[in-house]
């Protein structure tokens, strides 16, 4: 399993530590042995920061070797393993689960599995606190497991009040959702950081950077749809994460994709499916239109003056928020049934910015190029007043199967 993104890499050429979790948080004299090893585990403490990141060969630079560091951290797990524990002591696995993600880091063979063994073994103990998952969040995500990561973080802010959480907490939330690839959300951890730590943020070089990458641009002006939309993966399927609308739009695997610039007030992403077959072994494709207005007219109206057939709708566990008509012309498409279809529409007016629509991700490399990664400069919300409309254009032929995918593309939509 090889454990290194270009935001680690970023983070080691730019010094940025991503440890809050570590010795530090470790009751070390409730571990029985510990003092017979008591000179080496001092000596791994002050090397903490060689240890708690991934360094690829190449990038190892320092004066001790791999094999050196790994040497220490192996001893001292042989040591402490030789001591009889209480079964239920959380310290040691804490302890245990902390040693051997040092050596997963040093590439060391099954250390992975052994520090979640460890770990995750505290969730069956009567008496614990949240620091395991703690432990196991901050790990997952360094060990690019971002989706398990972030359940484990969510999972503290669900069990524990916000300020009962030790200040360190936050920090390393707001380090591992931008390791998640969710930097809004990452911004705002940073500034509970500082509310509950009571420090400031102007000298944290990281959190200026982050807020600094967050541009405003005018609603009036053309933007490229490389600037508007990235390509990246989350634990339910690919899809495309915009910020300056606000969304998500799931993707399915085979479609076919195309991004339209922004321009006069609005841009989409057009979406083709393979082909389907009807009953009479026609080759039909079915497309799904999502286009996003800037303050614009009632587009609703305007979208359905031109449609021959139109009435109200309700789909299967859709967002109360839209509302939707279904479409149809027997005119169009007439050789394979008639046109049939959904318009879907949804009137956003956000000014709190939770970022609701993120959610833990890794880059999508599906045929996509340098330019649809997900670092860099980001645009901030057009404008408070966006419309949002979706729309399925399908036939009769294949309508069953077009609807099934309309429906589950709905509600896997997020928007602010």
């Amino acid at each position: 399993m090889k454990h290194i993104s270009a935001f680690c890499l970023l983070l080691f050429f730019t010094g940025v530590s991503l440890n809050a979790i570590g010795f530090n948080l470790i009751n070390l004299p409730a571990v029985n042995g510990i003092y017979e090893v008591e000179e080496e585990v001092l000596f791994l403490m002050n090397e903490e920061w060689h240890l708690e990141n991934y360094y690829p060969d190449q990038y190892w630079d320092f004066e001790l070797t791999k094999e050196e560091y790994t040497e220490k951290l192996a001893y001292v797990i042989r040591e402490l393993e030789s001591h009889e524990q209480d079964k239920y002591n959380q310290d040691y696995n804490l302890l245990m689960g902390l040693l051997y993600f040092y050596l997963y880091n040093l590439d060391y063979p099954d250390s992975f599995d052994r520090f979640e063994e460890y770990l995750t073994g505290i969730d069956s103990f009567p008496q614990k606190d949240y620091r395991f998952k703690w432990f196991l969040g901050s790990m997952y995500c360094k060990a690019l497991q971002p989706y398990k990561g972030i359940r484990e973080f969510e999972g503290i802010r669900e069990q524990v009040p916000e300020e009962a959480l030790h200040p360190w907490f936050w920090d390393d939330y707001a380090q591992s959702l931008m390791m998640a690839f969710m930097p809004g959300s990452s911004r705002i951890g940073f500034e509970l950081y500082s509310r509950y730590a009571d420090v400031s943020l102007k000298e944290n070089n990281f959190y200026q950077n982050l807020k600094d990458s967050f541009v405003d641009r005018s609603p009036d002006e053309e933007i490229t749809e490389k600037d508007l939309y990235t390509f990246l993966e989350r634990e339910d399927g690919r899809g495309i994460i915009s910020y300056p609308f606000e969304i998500w739009l799931p993707m399915k695997e085979d479609w076919e994709i195309r991004l339209l610039p922004y321009q006069n007030r609005m841009s989409g992403v057009i979406c083709k499916s393979t082909p389907l077959f009807d009953e009479f072994g026609n080759e039909i494709t079915y497309s799904v239109l999502s286009l996003f207005y800037v303050e614009g007219e009632n587009i609703l109206k305007k979208q359905l003056e031109g449609i021959r057939h139109s009435e109200k709708a309700e789909l299967p566990g859709i967002n109360p928020g839209f509302e939707i008509y279904e479409i149809s012309d027997p005119d169009q498409y007439s050789q394979i049934g008639g046109a049939r279809g959904y318009i879907a529409f949804y009137k956003g007016s956000s000014t709190d910015r939770s970022y609701s629509f993120e959610a833990p991700s890794m880059i999508d490399t599906s045929g996509m190029t340098e330019s649809y990664v997900p670092l860099g400069e980001k645009i901030n919300r057009l404008s408070e007043n966006i419309s949002y409309m979706f729309m399925l254009d399908s036939c009769e032929n294949i309508f069953d199967e077009s609807r099934a995918d309309f429906i589950d593309f709905l509600n896997r939509v997020k928007v602010e």
